[in-house]
């Protein structure tokens, strides 16, 4: 979001803060216009809009590559209420102007926005599924290269505990009236709701030494700034919540643990940070993507099939639609998940395709699919801007520069200590033994 401003800028003459409309959406702008219009008076200029609307939001197109630290903004956009069609060309644009760069697109990922799932449903498939969902499309710049669709896997997260936070919770209205639960997850017979997680906090709150030691406060009462925290989210759909939820043994749980099993393996495979930390976190599901028969992927897809069945169950019910509806999970998260799996496998695989025809190693780091980076991008951006957390275009523009500059001006000096660099992770087998330090000078010191 920006600050609605118009700045005129002394040194070019023109004034920033306008959106500024491709030519098929000025004729579209064009034509609401007239079928808007009450009267229509023939007497005024062909192609006269009036003043164009100023900028409310600044959409930002970020490359990165899932084989090294390669990234950055290609492009920003300042708009006011974005349409899947000016989506759509403003996305094409930009992976025309990459390619014709020799940049090679092979995937694109969006976050949450409500925009980018109607977006993505309306590109022609190249691999048609049973849901009707759309993971992977042609690419019109280069026809024998696909490009895959993905959603952001922390926001996917996200909406999962939503989807259990809203699961048996009754609402209660200002007049005191008591509203029915929005949904209420159920698989197998087994119900699956938020009192589960409340029951659990209440029983180990005031214990100073608890096995869900993460389990805190934060994580149950949510507002509307703790709601997007990530870390928030994978606290309650964790491992460590489906072995105490298990260990105490509470009927009717198994659903429970399982939804949270699942959920955590699929974020823990698509969350692995860097080489070393499935050996520092002793979990296998964070290691780099070096073969393309990994079991992980094995794994992606019976997560899938377990949502799946789910689905499959809630259709059968002899309700309506509208009442199944409420034992599954949204059908926009159901999407995105099927979506990103089958987006990261399909882009993950091509790779590796790609670097055996060109005899080249390829290492995968599953965190490059996720959009940690243009999260880093903006909030940096807030940053400069000091005591003023809404800058307009014009400054957004310009810290966007200044990051730009700082980025590529940047040089790294010696790391100083009395160990030698962390390796590569092509060259993690190749260590035997403990890393040599480095020598120390004795100095001497006269009396």
């Amino acid at each position: 979001m920006v600050k609605k401003n118009l700045v005129y800028k002394k040194g070019t003459g023109e004034v920033v803060g306008y959106v500024r409309l491709e030519p098929v959406e000025k004729e579209l702008a064009e034509l609401e216009k007239l079928l808007n219009a009450d009267v229509y008076e023939a007497s005024a200029p062909p192609g006269d809009l009036g003043t164009p609307p100023v900028a409310s939001k600044f959409l930002c197109y970020m490359a990165t590559t899932p084989c090294n630290n390669l990234q950055g903004v290609v492009v920003s956009f300042p708009v006011s209420s974005l349409t899947t069609e000016s989506f759509g060309s403003k996305t094409w644009d930009v992976v025309g102007k990459m390619e014709q760069k020799g940049l090679k697109v092979t995937a694109i990922e969006g976050d949450g926005n409500a925009i980018n799932h109607p977006f993505f449903q309306s590109l022609p498939p190249i691999t048609p599924t049973s849901s009707g969902v759309v993971y992977d499309t042609v690419n019109i710049f280069a026809p024998h290269r696909p490009i895959f669709l993905l959603n952001d896997p922390p926001h996917l997260l996200k909406t999962f505990r939503n989807n259990l936070r809203s699961s048996g919770m009754t609402r209660k209205m200002k007049t005191g009236k008591t509203l029915p639960p929005v949904r209420l997850l159920k698989k197998n017979g087994l119900f699956i709701t938020w009192k589960t997680v409340l029951r659990l906090y209440e029983k180990y709150k005031g214990e100073t030494v608890r096995k869900m030691f993460k389990l805190n406060q934060q994580d149950i009462f949510l507002n509307s700034y703790s709601v997007m925290n990530v870390g928030l989210a994978a606290h309650v759909l964790s491992r460590s919540m489906a072995n105490a939820v298990r260990a105490e043994k509470w009927e009717g749980t198994d659903e429970f643990c399982n939804f949270c099993q699942y959920v955590n393996d699929f974020f823990d495979i698509l969350n692995g940070a860097h080489s070393f930390q499935a050996i520092k976190e002793r979990n296998p599901l964070f290691a780099y993507f070096t073969d393309p028969n990994d079991e992980r992927y094995s794994m992606l897809q019976k997560i899938l099939s377990y949502f799946k069945e789910w689905e499959e169950e809630k259709n059968q019910l002899l309700l309506k639609a509208s009442e199944r509806n409420t034992f599954f999970i949204t059908e926009a998260t159901f999407a995105g998940l099927e979506r990103t799996i089958e987006g990261f496998t399909g882009s993950s695989r091509f790779l590796f395709r790609e670097g055996e025809a060109s005899g080249k190693p390829v290492i995968i780091s599953s965190k490059k699919y996720q959009q940690d980076d243009i999260e880093h991008y903006f909030g940096r951006q807030r940053t400069l801007c000091g005591g003023n957390r809404h800058p307009d275009v014009d400054e957004a523009l310009h810290n966007g520069n200044k990051l730009h500059a700082q980025k590529v001006l940047a040089v790294r000096g010696r790391k100083k200590g009395n160990c030698q660099r962390k390796m590569d992770p092509v060259r993690l087998e190749e260590i035997s033994g403990p890393i040599p330090k480095r020598s120390r000078s004795l100095k001497r010191v006269s009396l």
